[in-house]
C-alpha cells in the first residue's frame, strides 16, 4: 500500500475533517452493517450488572439465612453407600467436614486446610481425591448438609428464598 501524499485525502472509512499544526483532523465513517470499529466507537455505556441472586449460596447469603460457623458434612458417603470415599473419610473425619462462612461465592471453610471453597468445587476436589477420578459436574450445594441432614438447597427452600 502506497504511502498518502501529505495533501490526499485518507482512504477506507475515514474521512478528513481538516489540517492544522497539530495534525490530520479526521472522522471514522464506518460502513454500512459494521456497528463499531474497535477502539474508535467512543464511550459506551457500562454493562448492565444484574444485582439478583444467580444461585441458591447467593441467596442464602444475601437473606442470612445460615449462621457463619455453621458446620456442614460432605454428604457423599449417604448417596452412594461402599463408595470409595468411605474408607477414605474415616482415615480424618474432618475431610469431609466444612463451616459456613458468609460469601456468596466461597461459602465453606474446609476443616484440614482452612481455606474457603465454593460448594461445588469442595465437593469436586473430595471426590477425585478420595476416587482419583474428578467427575465432568456435580451439583455442589446438594452435597453438603447440616447437623439436621438438610443440604444448602433444601434448607434455600425450607426459607422460601429458592424456588
Amino acid at each position: 500500500m502506497a504511502p498518502q501524499s501529505q495533501n490526499s485525502q485518507p482512504s477506507g472509512p475515514f474521512t478528513l475533517l481538516g489540517e492544522g499544526q497539530q495534525g490530520r483532523a479526521v472522522k471514522i465513517v464506518l460502513p454500512a452493517g459494521v456497528a463499531t470499529l474497535a477502539g474508535f466507537a467512543g464511550p459506551q455505556p457500562a454493562p448492565q450488572v444484574s444485582t439478583r441472586p444467580r444461585n441458591v449460596v447467593e441467596r442464602l447469603v444475601q437473606h442470612g439465612i445460615i449462621p457463619v460457623g455453621e458446620p456442614f458434612w460432605f454428604a457423599y458417603l449417604n448417596v452412594i453407600t461402599g463408595s470409595p470415599i468411605h474408607p477414605w473419610a474415616l482415615a480424618n473425619p474432618n475431610r469431609c467436614r466444612a463451616t459456613f462462612v458468609n460469601d456468596p461465592v466461597n461459602c465453606l471453610e474446609w476443616e484440614v486446610d482452612h481455606q474457603r471453597y465454593s460448594a461445588t468445587g469442595l465437593a469436586l476436589d473430595l471426590k477425585e481425591e478420595a476416587t482419583g477420578k474428578r467427575p465432568r459436574s456435580l451439583a455442589g450445594p446438594q452435597f453438603w448438609v447440616n447437623r439436621a441432614g438438610q443440604n444448602l438447597v433444601e434448607i434455600a427452600k425450607q426459607h422460601g428464598v429458592w424456588p
